[in-house]
Protein backbone atom coordinates (compact mmCIF):
# COMPACT_ATOMS: atom_id res chain seq x y z
CA UNK A 1 0.00 0.00 0.00
CA UNK A 2 1.37 3.41 -0.89
CA UNK A 3 2.32 5.99 1.72
CA UNK A 4 -0.45 8.24 0.38
CA UNK A 5 -3.18 5.84 1.44
CA UNK A 6 -5.39 6.86 4.31
CA UNK A 7 -4.78 3.64 6.23
CA UNK A 8 -2.46 3.04 9.14
CA UNK A 9 -2.74 -0.70 8.68
CA UNK A 10 -4.82 -3.21 6.77
CA UNK A 11 -8.32 -3.14 8.22
CA UNK A 12 -7.39 -0.80 11.09
CA UNK A 13 -9.91 1.96 10.38
CA UNK A 14 -12.67 -0.60 9.78
CA UNK A 15 -11.92 -2.37 13.05
CA UNK A 16 -11.74 0.92 14.96
CA UNK A 17 -15.09 2.08 13.55
CA UNK A 18 -16.78 -1.19 14.41
CA UNK A 19 -15.20 -1.28 17.88
CA UNK A 20 -16.70 2.15 18.57
CA UNK A 21 -20.19 0.74 17.99
CA UNK A 22 -22.30 0.34 21.12
CA UNK A 23 -23.82 -3.02 20.13
CA UNK A 24 -21.34 -5.88 19.81
CA UNK A 25 -23.91 -8.08 18.06
CA UNK A 26 -24.83 -5.81 15.14
CA UNK A 27 -22.29 -2.95 15.31
CA UNK A 28 -25.18 -0.47 15.52
CA UNK A 29 -26.77 -1.53 12.25
CA UNK A 30 -29.76 -3.18 13.92
CA UNK A 31 -29.14 -6.31 11.83
CA UNK A 32 -27.40 -9.64 12.36
CA UNK A 33 -26.96 -12.60 10.03
CA UNK A 34 -28.61 -15.69 11.52
CA UNK A 35 -30.05 -18.87 10.06
CA UNK A 36 -28.95 -17.85 6.57
CA UNK A 37 -30.60 -14.44 6.51
CA UNK A 38 -30.40 -10.94 7.90
CA UNK A 39 -32.66 -10.45 10.91
CA UNK A 40 -33.32 -7.64 13.40
CA UNK A 41 -30.79 -7.48 16.24
CA UNK A 42 -32.64 -8.60 19.35
CA UNK A 43 -30.45 -6.51 21.66
CA UNK A 44 -31.12 -3.28 19.76
CA UNK A 45 -34.79 -4.15 19.38
CA UNK A 46 -35.22 -4.66 23.13
CA UNK A 47 -33.39 -1.41 23.89
CA UNK A 48 -35.37 0.38 21.14
CA UNK A 49 -32.18 1.86 19.70
CA UNK A 50 -32.51 4.34 16.87
CA UNK A 51 -30.62 3.41 13.73
CA UNK A 52 -28.45 5.48 11.42
CA UNK A 53 -29.70 6.43 7.97
CA UNK A 54 -27.41 3.85 6.30
CA UNK A 55 -28.59 1.13 8.70
CA UNK A 56 -32.25 1.88 7.95
CA UNK A 57 -31.53 1.93 4.20
CA UNK A 58 -29.72 -1.41 4.47
CA UNK A 59 -32.67 -2.95 6.33
CA UNK A 60 -35.15 -1.67 3.73
CA UNK A 61 -33.00 -3.11 0.92
CA UNK A 62 -32.73 -6.48 2.67
CA UNK A 63 -36.47 -6.76 3.33
CA UNK A 64 -37.23 -5.73 -0.25
CA UNK A 65 -34.86 -8.37 -1.60
CA UNK A 66 -36.34 -10.99 0.72
CA UNK A 67 -39.87 -10.12 -0.42
CA UNK A 68 -38.74 -10.66 -4.02
CA UNK A 69 -37.36 -14.10 -3.14
CA UNK A 70 -33.67 -13.17 -3.23
CA UNK A 71 -31.30 -14.92 -0.85
CA UNK A 72 -28.77 -12.90 1.13
CA UNK A 73 -25.29 -14.32 1.50
CA UNK A 74 -23.22 -13.66 4.61
CA UNK A 75 -20.26 -12.05 2.82
CA UNK A 76 -22.37 -9.51 0.95
CA UNK A 77 -24.27 -8.72 4.14
CA UNK A 78 -21.04 -8.18 6.09
CA UNK A 79 -19.56 -5.83 3.47
CA UNK A 80 -22.82 -3.83 3.43
CA UNK A 81 -22.86 -3.71 7.22
CA UNK A 82 -19.24 -2.51 7.37
CA UNK A 83 -19.99 0.18 4.80
CA UNK A 84 -22.78 1.65 6.96
CA UNK A 85 -19.89 3.02 9.06
CA UNK A 86 -17.96 4.55 6.15
CA UNK A 87 -18.41 8.25 5.37
CA UNK A 88 -17.23 10.36 2.44
CA UNK A 89 -14.81 12.16 4.75
CA UNK A 90 -13.52 8.84 6.14
CA UNK A 91 -14.07 6.08 3.56
CA UNK A 92 -12.86 2.50 3.89
CA UNK A 93 -10.39 1.27 1.30
CA UNK A 94 -10.96 -1.92 -0.61
CA UNK A 95 -7.81 -3.30 1.02
CA UNK A 96 -9.03 -2.46 4.52
CA UNK A 97 -12.42 -4.11 4.02
CA UNK A 98 -10.80 -7.17 2.45
CA UNK A 99 -8.34 -7.48 5.31
CA UNK A 100 -10.96 -6.99 8.02
CA UNK A 101 -13.40 -9.51 6.54
CA UNK A 102 -10.72 -11.92 5.28
CA UNK A 103 -11.85 -11.59 1.65
CA UNK A 104 -9.90 -10.96 -1.52
CA UNK A 105 -9.87 -7.42 -2.88
CA UNK A 106 -11.50 -8.75 -6.07
CA UNK A 107 -14.32 -10.26 -3.97
CA UNK A 108 -14.91 -6.93 -2.21
CA UNK A 109 -15.13 -5.14 -5.58
CA UNK A 110 -17.60 -7.73 -6.84
CA UNK A 111 -19.69 -7.39 -3.68
CA UNK A 112 -19.75 -3.59 -3.91
CA UNK A 113 -20.97 -3.97 -7.50
CA UNK A 114 -23.75 -6.27 -6.25
CA UNK A 115 -24.64 -3.81 -3.47
CA UNK A 116 -25.03 -1.08 -6.07
CA UNK A 117 -26.62 -3.04 -8.89
CA UNK A 118 -28.91 -5.49 -7.09
CA UNK A 119 -29.36 -4.11 -3.57
CA UNK A 120 -29.54 -0.53 -4.93
CA UNK A 121 -27.50 0.80 -2.02
CA UNK A 122 -25.88 4.23 -2.41
CA UNK A 123 -22.26 3.16 -2.08
CA UNK A 124 -19.85 5.80 -3.35
CA UNK A 125 -16.14 5.58 -3.95
CA UNK A 126 -13.34 8.08 -4.11
CA UNK A 127 -10.26 7.88 -6.31
CA UNK A 128 -8.54 10.76 -4.59
CA UNK A 129 -7.59 11.30 -0.97
CA UNK A 130 -9.26 10.08 1.08
CA UNK A 131 -9.54 6.87 -1.00
CA UNK A 132 -12.18 4.23 -0.54
CA UNK A 133 -15.83 3.29 -0.38
CA UNK A 134 -18.42 5.20 1.61
CA UNK A 135 -22.15 5.44 2.17
CA UNK A 136 -23.62 8.32 0.16
CA UNK A 137 -25.70 10.52 2.46
CA UNK A 138 -26.36 13.73 0.52
CA UNK A 139 -27.41 14.77 -2.98
CA UNK A 140 -24.05 16.53 -3.41
CA UNK A 141 -22.16 13.36 -2.52
CA UNK A 142 -24.30 11.41 -4.97
CA UNK A 143 -23.74 13.90 -7.79
CA UNK A 144 -19.99 14.10 -7.12
CA UNK A 145 -19.67 10.31 -7.14
CA UNK A 146 -21.97 9.78 -10.14
CA UNK A 147 -20.04 12.27 -12.31
CA UNK A 148 -16.82 10.30 -11.81
CA UNK A 149 -18.60 6.95 -12.23
CA UNK A 150 -20.33 8.12 -15.42
CA UNK A 151 -17.10 9.61 -16.82
CA UNK A 152 -15.37 6.26 -16.27
CA UNK A 153 -18.11 4.42 -18.16
CA UNK A 154 -17.96 6.92 -21.02
CA UNK A 155 -14.15 6.69 -21.16
CA UNK A 156 -14.33 2.90 -21.34
CA UNK A 157 -16.92 3.06 -24.14
CA UNK A 158 -14.80 5.57 -26.09
CA UNK A 159 -11.75 3.31 -25.71
CA UNK A 160 -13.77 0.30 -26.83
CA UNK A 161 -15.13 2.24 -29.82
CA UNK A 162 -11.65 3.31 -30.93
CA UNK A 163 -10.27 -0.20 -30.54
CA UNK A 164 -13.14 -1.70 -32.50
CA UNK A 165 -12.87 0.91 -35.24
CA UNK A 166 -9.11 0.32 -35.53
CA UNK A 167 -9.09 -3.47 -35.25
CA UNK A 168 -12.44 -5.25 -35.62
CA UNK A 169 -12.75 -5.20 -39.40
CA UNK A 170 -9.28 -6.63 -39.87
CA UNK A 171 -9.71 -9.25 -37.16
CA UNK A 172 -13.09 -10.42 -38.41
CA UNK A 173 -12.42 -10.09 -42.12
CA UNK A 174 -15.50 -7.88 -42.34
CA UNK A 175 -16.21 -4.33 -43.29
CA UNK A 176 -17.54 -1.79 -40.83
CA UNK A 177 -19.05 -2.31 -37.39
CA UNK A 178 -21.84 0.01 -36.19
CA UNK A 179 -20.60 0.64 -32.67
CA UNK A 180 -23.18 3.25 -31.66
CA UNK A 181 -26.13 1.12 -32.76
CA UNK A 182 -24.72 -1.96 -31.00
CA UNK A 183 -24.15 -0.08 -27.72
CA UNK A 184 -27.63 1.49 -27.93
CA UNK A 185 -29.23 -1.94 -28.40
CA UNK A 186 -27.18 -3.50 -25.58
CA UNK A 187 -28.05 -0.64 -23.20
CA UNK A 188 -31.76 -0.95 -23.99
CA UNK A 189 -31.58 -4.72 -23.40
CA UNK A 190 -29.80 -4.31 -20.05
CA UNK A 191 -32.22 -1.70 -18.72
Amino acid sequence: MSAERNETGEGTRVAVALAAAACRACFDTGLVFARGEAVRCALCFIEDKSLSTPAVRLAVALWSLRDKGHKTDAQTFEVARVLTHAAAAAPFTNEAIASHLKLSERKVKDIVRTLRREWLLPIGSSRQLPYGYYWILTPKQFLDWSRVYRAQAIDELVTLHRLQRANFAELSGQGSFDFAETVKRELEESL
